[in-house]
């Protein structure tokens, strides 16, 4: 319910920043009214892993971008409170500024103005499009970028400048913007009637999901190189945080708590010779050190740390990827049981000699794989585009298309699958592809190598090129498959 509720109201910021003080609160001390002294701070627990955070949900950002999501729902749907909600508050493209009474549109106005300028209108019939004041071409409006200042030109529909699926200028306002003719033919128009609509410039679908919204309105930070490589799935995540909190330097050892104003005199626990500092407990205590030395000894490298960060550089060297996972354990392994042991001698007087710490280390470690995966497939839906319609140029109205990519494929299919940016030319594409035989399929690269050679011949090639015999490069290659030879590709170790 409380989740439902901040998705269409907007909260009291006190409110939310209460019910966060107390999420936090139990975090870290699992009593939502004790306050911890040593805590990483909020906003950046609520980043992605890979920004340093956890991935906890910011009440108030959650908030806000529900808020955002709503505004944008409002613009698009046809649902009827959005459609009564239009005519109450929508006047063309402003909103009204007097009060009326409604508990969506008090949470939702303050997203106006923000959904008008991170989106973009996608011209379908263009009766609803302002031709000057809307943004559509481009990034900013033509107002803008042309500087218009004729209030008797910017009541223009774009309707009335498109005749036969063609753009047709009036000539007066062709000598007054030279540049327009060329501005105008970036965009699209569709060869059927169909409404206009909005895009978010921000994602390829051109919808506004809820996390989209909140990406935007959460102020993003660099992307760490040791944030993702401490949570692993065979790993502990108590043991992770400890390394977590480690990086950003919020253990409560005596240095931080001297930091935060508690006067204490300072000694590190385990060696009982220097002042305690995280540097200093981790890498340079005696007992820290036997510990290194003995993982040294494990792996076969000289270990020396001039920064905490440093510890994560063992993982990016050349392992097998078993191995890998085997160092990352032992790395956050030892954090952790250090820590642990620090805390044993000081709170317990258990002092366990480092023999029996890597002991326990070693039962620890396990093994795993990972594996990541990541697709683009826009290039390949602009080559299909190309062959059809140099196919109708040609007049060749047969036409066989093999794509290694299975998206393409499926975009035939579905249009939500293809990118908003290039959606108005997919159509026409298919249009066109409606006056010719069209086969569209699917094969693997290893499965083509004529595809395979002609595109590494056009990793050189500047401009387009057809040829009405075959090119040198894949004569060997044609008269393979002719025969029915198979091709095979191999590779050493």
């Amino acid at each position: 319910m409380l989740i439902y509720s901040i998705s269409i109201y907007a909260w009291p910021v006190s409110l939310l920043r209460d019910l966060e003080r107390w999420i936090k609160n139990f975090i870290w001390s699992g009593d939502i009214n004790q306050r911890k002294l040593v805590t990483v701070a909020w906003k950046k627990v609520c980043k992605p892993y890979s920004q340093g955070g956890l991935g906890v949900r910011s009440l108030i950002t959650l908030n806000d971008a529900s808020n955002l999501k709503l505004c944008w729902d409002l613009f698009n749907s046809q649902e009827q409170w959005a459609i009564l909600l239009r005519s109450r508050t929508f006047r063309s493209r402003n909103c009204i500024t007097h009060h009326i009474h409604s508990t969506i549109w008090s949470g939702v106005k303050a997203e106006f103005n923000v959904v008008l300028e991170n989106s973009r209108f996608i011209i379908g019939g263009g009766s609803t499009v302002n031709f000057w004041r809307d943004t559509w071409c481009g990034d900013v409006s033509l107002e803008h970028s042309l500087q218009i200042t004729d209030m008797q030109l910017l009541h223009t529909k774009v309707k009335e400048m498109i005749q036969n699926h063609q753009w047709h200028i009036p000539p007066e306002i062709e000598v007054r913007f030279p540049n327009l003719m060329h501005m105008l033919e970036h965009i699209t128009i569709p060869l059927e009637d169909k409404p206009d609509s909005l895009a978010w410039k921000h994602s390829d679908s051109g919808d506004l999901t809820l996390r989209q919204a909140y990406l935007f309105k959460d102020h993003q930070l660099p992307q760490l190189q040791w944030a993702k490589t401490i949570w692993c799935k065979d790993i502990p995540p108590s043991k992770s945080l400890v390394a977590w909190r480690l990086m950003h330097c919020k253990l409560p050892t005596d240095e931080n708590l001297l930091l935060r104003g508690c006067n204490l005199p300072s000694m590190c626990s385990m060696c009982l010779k220097e002042v305690e500092s995280s540097f200093h407990l981790f890498f340079q205590c005696s007992y820290a050190v036997n510990v290194w030395n003995w993982f040294s000894r494990i792996i076969g490298l000289n270990l020396h740390f001039n920064s905490v960060e440093d510890i994560w550089l063992l993982c990016d060297r050349n392992w097998q990827p078993q191995c890998r996972i085997v160092i990352l354990a032992g790395l956050v392994n030892i954090i952790s049981t250090i820590w642990f042991i620090r805390n044993q001698v000081r709170f317990n007087n258990n002092h366990i000699p480092w023999e029996k710490v890597v002991t326990l280390i070693s039962s620890n470690v396990s093994l795993s794989e990972n594996l990541d995966f990541h697709s683009s497939f826009v290039a390949e839906l602009c080559g299909v585009m190309k062959a059809i319609e140099t196919a109708i140029i040609h007049n060749w109205l047969n036409l066989w298309i093999e794509t290694d990519s299975n998206l393409a494929v499926l975009a035939f299919k579905s249009n939500s699958l293809v990118p908003w940016m290039i959606r108005n030319r997919w159509q026409n594409c298919k249009l066109l592809a409606r006056r010719m035989n069209l086969i569209i399929t699917h094969i693997y690269r290893e499965g083509n190598v004529i595809a395979d050679s002609l595109a590494n011949f056009g990793l050189n090639t500047d401009n387009a090129l057809f040829f009405w015999e075959p090119p040198s490069c894949i004569v060997n290659s044609l008269n393979r498959n002719k025969l029915g030879i198979p091709n095979f590709r191999f590779k050493s170790y």
